[in-house]
Formats: structure tokens, sequence, C-alpha cells
């Protein structure tokens, strides 16, 4: 990213992004749970604010767990799925 001034970068900034980066409250790094909390953002606000700020390269991801995903690939006679893993 070019070298811009604060108040550039600022004002370019969504409103998401202004809440997240506002609630680190002056901390380098946050836990997801407790930066999404702190800003007032449900999961999907927090993921997108997240993304555009990566994107914008102002944060940076330091660890990202894994979950197992399950997903029905095919239906038994009876109704039930049969799970495969993602």
């Amino acid at each position: 990213m070019a070298e811009l001034k604060l108040d550039e970068v600022v004002g370019a900034l969504h409103p998401l992004e202004i809440r997240f980066l506002a609630a680190l409250d002056g901390h380098s790094t946050g836990v997801e749970m407790q930066v999404a909390e702190a800003a007032g953002l449900d999961a999907a606000q927090f993921r997108r604010a997240a993304e555009w700020l990566l994107t914008k390269e102002l944060i940076v991801l330091e660890q990202e767990s894994t979950e197992e995903v399950v997903k029905v690939t095919a239906a038994t006679p009876d109704g039930r799925g049969t799970r495969a893993r993602a």
C-alpha cells in the first residue's frame, strides 16, 4: 500500500473497519471474539471488516484455527445422510 497520511487512511475506511480498529483500543493485537464484542459487531460484520482490513494491508492474521466441516453427500433410503469430511 502506498504511504498515506493517517487522515487519508481513516477517511477511506468503512464504518465497520473503524469500529474494528477502535475496538483494539490501542493494542496491537486482539482475539477475534474480544474484538468483535468490543466493537459491537456480529460474526459476519467482524469477518467482513477483517477481510477489508487484510486487503488494505492494515492488519495481518497471525493465527488461524481450522474447523472440521461435515457435508451430506448422499442420503440412505431411510432419509439419513452419510457424512464426508470436507
